[in-house]
């Protein structure tokens, strides 16, 4: 999956379908929660298909057959509990994995520029197709996700006041990057009820991390500034596979605008 502006578009449309008018100055701060959240799961996706290679690697050495590999390899990918234990057994399974995952995505946005600047339907020009041709690390990534049971999942309902959105990605997530998400929302929730979120963005501009969290902190401040108490209004939970849950409550939305026209 591209994250594309038509991808962008297509979510857009529908979640406005099922956002009453009155809410609809609201949109712009949803459609921008949206991009975060999915831009965030895509990228978890490619860091656990990299997970799942080196783990793959590290199994062959122990198991006879490519078989028997994979079999042990998708029993420990089953769930979060399972995943991590192993991974909590070999750490160095997950040395380098950042810049393995910064250049994937570096070359993964040669791709959506190309899909987005693209008028019509047509070949590569010569300067693209030589970027394009550079993205090995990539396109060995996205062949992995065409051929697996990876993909990212939006899905969106309304119900009487309060409208539901989940972000799902098919991978397990680490703890480390569970941990790291509540503690850069906890530590922006201070810094939101002093007042100080300028210091906030400005301690977590470096990305070395590959931002893991920081979106966060902008989804949360779009939330805060709709009338919503961001840790109730989004929680992130994993599994089988790992969802993030957004509960839009209008009604919350409603008390919002009438002080804003007051």
């Amino acid at each position: 999956m591209l994250w594309t502006r038509r991808s962008r578009a297509a979510v857009k449309d529908r979640v406005a379908a099922l956002l009453p008018g009155e809410y609809s100055h609201h949109m712009k701060s949803l459609e921008s929660i949206i991009d975060e959240l999915s831009k965030n799961a895509i990228k978890a996706n490619h860091k656990h298909l990299i997970i799942r290679q080196r783990i793959l690697e590290h199994l062959k050495r122990d198991q006879q057959t490519q078989e028997d590999a994979e079999s042990a390899l998708n029993e420990i990918c089953m769930n979060m509990t399972r995943y991590n234990e192993f991974l909590n057994k070999h750490p160095e399974i997950l040395g380098n994995i950042t810049e393995k995952l910064a250049k994937i995505l570096r070359q993964e946005s040669l791709w959506i520029d190309y899909k987005n600047n693209r008028a019509a339907e047509r070949a590569p020009t010569e300067e693209e197709k030589k970027r394009l041709d550079g993205t090995l690390e990539f396109k060995a990534i996205y062949s992995k996700v065409k051929g697996r049971k990876v993909y990212v999942e939006i899905r969106a309902s309304r119900s009487d006041q309060l409208l539901w959105l989940e972000v799902i990605n098919a991978a397990p997530i680490l703890e480390s990057d569970l941990k790291r998400i509540s503690e850069k929302r906890n530590a922006f929730k201070k810094h939101r009820d002093a007042g100080t979120e300028y210091e906030f963005f400005l301690n977590a501009m470096d990305n070395s991390d590959c931002g893991s969290g920081l979106g966060y902190a902008t989804i949360d401040t779009h939330l805060s500034d709709m009338g919503l108490e961001p840790l109730e209004a989004l929680t992130v939970l994993s599994m089988h596979n790992t969802t993030v849950m957004l509960n839009i409550d209008l009604r919350k939305l409603a008390v919002l605008d009438r002080t804003l026209v007051l």
